[in-house]
């Protein structure tokens, strides 16, 4: 019986080839992105998987005393989980990022990411690399011990083995003790080399693993309860403990090893499978109508002969079904062929499980079951309850229910279309707003030099900056937190007010203000030489002016970090307010020190470059970096991609919101392809009688688009509301946004029933301009 369906279904597909092509089509595209976001959920959700214990293991976080919350902890805090103060604690490690340096193997250097932690470390017990030389056991038991990953080692040190080398780094001479894998992408942690040494450790990153009845909230309350802070700095306000398993998908602490992932995506994406393969099935449900018209006395003959409803709603299943398995082996290339698209858009690396893994691709074929089920379900359960008589006249498989279930489908599937489209239009937008918005800093030309730790004393950052000035290419030069890069407030006291922790802060030279195009206001500062300054010298922004309701801030005391480590300072100029974090958050209040002499750089250089000859610049600014910083790697990038990389995700949901309208679109007009060309089928006679009294084409063309018109005004209405709601939720996560327009959404909808009324009329012409007498010849 199996057998005979199946040749049975095998033929019918043949006969009807052209609506099930329209329906392979759409099925294939469908799962493919299903496939896809598989692939993307199975990446996400497999972070620090690996580790011995991910579930059990535990990194602590504190808030600090002055306002952030990190993923380190201070060193005194750290020392107290070593000593036995915790019996809960069954393992504990530490360690801590450095600064880039370069490492030194006989004439060869080469620049990696390294972490610091203790001889003795239980790095090993607590995360579980690959290792391929050396024994976990030993590699970390030494001080000046090395582990490096196969990318450090292969460009280092040359060819295997590497065990044993002896390598130099800043001032270490360290030997290399075992060789790993290279990271995980779905790892937390990144680095290339890990040592062992003993340097004075400010904070740490510190992983503890716990039994699993552990109570972690009574244990978060006992580490903030150590009394052994020195300073408000170190000061934990707070503990928590984030599980291995879960760092990747919560939000960002500030400096993180890595960018986190963000669980919006997980639904962002598992949405839009969905939204497709609804196109998909809601094209497939409607299409079968127009592909059992043509089998009406085939299912006539079966129920004289016989043949039950079930055996008949069997046979409907199964076509479905087999239809949907067919298109497998296409969705697996498919998913080949875009694979690498889809990587570099999301900027990660995946693999085509579905040709390596067996539990993938069952995944996939219950993906495709449950999908072919589900949109030969309607077909299978109307189509055997109609009677033989019904089904041998022309036109006796049509029923009102089935014809205002399609209805439903299609006013969904242009819901669908004008949410998408409506969306990415916004979202579009936004960008475009924020791209063209004016953030009250200069953008172009300038050049963020990171990695600037090592430039320790005012006399080494005055020698770099007068390397840097003698070229021309380098028109300024000063330090300073760039638009974009992370920062955390200042806690403060401002005079006559009390205390408050949402200061923006960073010390500078006296070049900042008109290298970075900061537009001074008024105060005695910016009348003076630098020569005639103090020390230090406080600025402020006109926001912070306007908090606190000062008509002549000049002069006005403000008390930085007050407690037993307070600094008194003296408002000497107000600069005009400007966007130092992204659009998201509204303006905050901004203090700039502007010092005379200076033991660091305050996190970046900041370099004006001639935009002429860039190429020039660029090689300007290594010559004179490697002149003077000849052992530290140079890392500078323009501050426009710093800023830009604050709307990554958003530049990702415009992306592919267009993407997804266009594809939507496509399968949406194959659709009415098809089911235009079965509702003229069915409106033959009628086209004819109105031909033979006189009806002309144009009318007749309107006649068959009728139907489509009260759709998409239905359609333009549901779409309109729920895209208003989604669309204002998403831009009132912005302070500063574009406005949504009200217009957009009418003219979405006329754009949507153009594109309807000329699938339809293509499709429906052959229809009005046949011969009336071949419709209404009696058969």
């Amino acid at each position: 019986m199996l057998k005979n369906f199946l040749k049975t279904a095998f033929r019918n597909f043949w006969k009807q080839k052209r609506y099930h092509s329209i329906n392979f089509i759409g099925l294939t595209v469908g799962l493919s992105c299903c496939a896809l976001v598989v692939l993307y959920l199975q990446h996400e959700l497999s972070y620090d998987r690996f580790h011995h214990d991910p579930d059990n293991t535990y990194r602590i976080t504190g808030q600090a005393g002055y306002g952030p919350w990190f993923p380190i902890i201070g060193k005194n805090y750290a020392e107290q989980l070593f000593q036995d103060k915790f019996p809960e604690i069954e393992k504990v490690t530490r360690f801590r990022r450095s600064p880039r340096k370069f490492i030194h193997y006989q004439d060869k250097k080469f620049s990696t990411s390294v972490i610091i932690t203790d001889h003795g470390s239980e790095f090993f017990d607590i995360f579980n690399f690959e290792v391929i030389e050396g024994t976990v056991d030993q590699m970390l038991k030494a001080p000046h011990s090395a582990v490096m990953t196969r990318q450090t080692a292969e460009n280092l040190l040359g060819e295997a083995p590497y065990s044993g080398k002896i390598i130099q780094w800043d001032t270490l001479t360290l030997q290399v003790t075992g060789v790993l894998e290279d990271i995980p992408e779905n790892s937390h942690l990144d680095f290339g080399m890990l040592i062992t040494h003993r340097p004075a450790i400010d904070g740490a990153f510190t992983y503890i693993t716990i039994p699993a009845q552990t109570n972690t909230k009574h244990l978060e309350s006992r580490i903030q309860a150590l009394d052994v802070a020195t300073n408000i700095y170190d000061t934990l306000l707070d503990v928590r403990l984030q599980r291995l398993s879960g760092i990747h998908l919560e939000k960002a602490l500030t400096y993180e090893m890595k960018p986190p992932g963000n669980k919006n995506y997980l639904y962002l994406f598992s949405g839009i499978a969905l939204f497709v393969l609804i196109i998909s099935c809601t094209n497939y449900i409607n299409l079968s109508a127009a592909i059992y018209s043509g089998r009406n006395k085939e299912i006539a003959v079966r129920k004289v002969l016989g043949g039950t409803k079930s055996s008949l709603s069997f046979q409907f299943l199964l076509e479905s079904v087999l239809m949907s398995l067919l298109t497998v082996p296409a969705v697996i290339l498919v998913v080949e062929t875009v694979l690498p698209l889809f990587s570099n858009f999301l900027e990660i690396s995946f693999e085509n499980i579905f040709v390596s893994s067996w539990q993938a691709l069952g995944i996939l074929l219950a993906i495709a079951i449950f999908t072919g089920a589900l949109a030969g379900i309607y077909p299978a359960l109307t189509l055997p309850h109609f009677s033989p008589l019904k089904l041998l006249k022309k036109g006796g498989i049509t029923d009102p229910r089935g014809l205002r279930i399609r209805k439903v489908l299609l006013t969904l599937q242009f819901t669908i279309l004008l949410i998408l489209g409506t969306g990415a239009f916004f979202v579009n937008k936004q960008l475009q707003y924020i791209k063209n918005k004016d953030l009250g800093i200069e953008r172009d030309g300038i050049v963020k030099i990171s990695n600037v730790y090592s430039i320790e004393g005012n006399d080494k950052y005055n020698t770099l900056k007068s390397r840097f000035l003698s070229n021309p290419n380098i028109l300024g030069f000063t330090t300073g937190i760039a638009p974009g890069t992370e920062d955390y407030g200042l806690r403060y006291i401002a005079e006559g007010h009390e205390e408050r922790t949402d200061a923006l802060s960073f010390g500078t030279d006296f070049d900042y203000f008109s290298v970075m195009g900061v537009e001074p206001l008024y105060g005695g500062f910016f009348n003076k030489t630098e020569e005639e300054l103090p020390k230090v010298s406080l600025l402020v922004n006109d926001h912070f002016v306007k908090l606190m309701g000062w008509e002549n801030p000049i002069g006005k005391k403000v008390t930085t970090s007050p407690g037993a480590y307070q600094n008194e300072h003296f408002i000497a100029g107000v600069f005009k307010s400007y966007h130092s974090q992204s659009l998201h958050q509204e303006l905050l209040p901004q203090f700039i020190f502007v010092r005379k002499t200076r033991r660091f750089p305050s996190e970046n250089i900041l370099v004006k470059i001639n935009m002429k000859d860039i190429q020039a610049s660029f090689k300007a600014i290594e010559d004179a970096w490697y002149e003077i910083m000849s052992d530290s790697p140079i890392h500078y990038e323009f501050i426009d991609e710093d800023i830009q990389a604050a709307y990554k995700q958003e530049e990702k949901v415009g992306t592919l919101s267009t993407i997804l309208s266009i594809l939507a679109i496509t399968l949406a007009v194959m659709g009415l392809v098809g089911l235009a060309a079965y509702l003229a089928e069915l409106r033959t006679k009628e086209v004819g009688i109105r031909k033979v009294l006189g009806a002309p084409i144009l009318q007749l063309l309107i006649l068959l688009n009728r139907e489509f018109i009260a759709l998409v005004i239905l359609a333009t209405i549901i779409a309109s509301a729920l895209s208003f709601y989604t669309t204002s939720q998403w831009l009132d996560t912005f302070a500063y946004r574009t406005s949504v327009d009200f217009i957009v959404f009418p003219l979405a909808g006329i754009l949507v029933f153009t594109i309807t009324f000329i699938t339809v009329c293509i499709q429906s012409a052959k229809t009005a301009m046949q011969n009336p007498i071949k419709a209404l010849r009696h058969e």
